[in-house]
């Protein structure tokens, strides 16, 4: 799961997490774990406001 959100997240770094959770076929609060999890491990992290900001890849 992990690696399908970063490859998209790469793709189109806008994408809200309800856009995510849809493209991804998830519900929003398992992209809200999976995000917060890379974004405590250092891979990923979200740039600007929290509604029209992006997600940078860090690795």
């Amino acid at each position: 799961m992990d690696e399908a959100l970063i490859d998209l997240l790469r793709l189109e770094p806008h994408l809200s997490v309800r856009q995510l959770a849809k493209r991804l076929n998830r519900t929003e609060n398992s992209i809200r774990y999976h995000l917060r999890k890379l974004t405590n491990a250092g891979v990923i992290k979200h740039e600007g406001p929290t509604k029209s900001g992006k997600w940078v890849i860090k690795r």
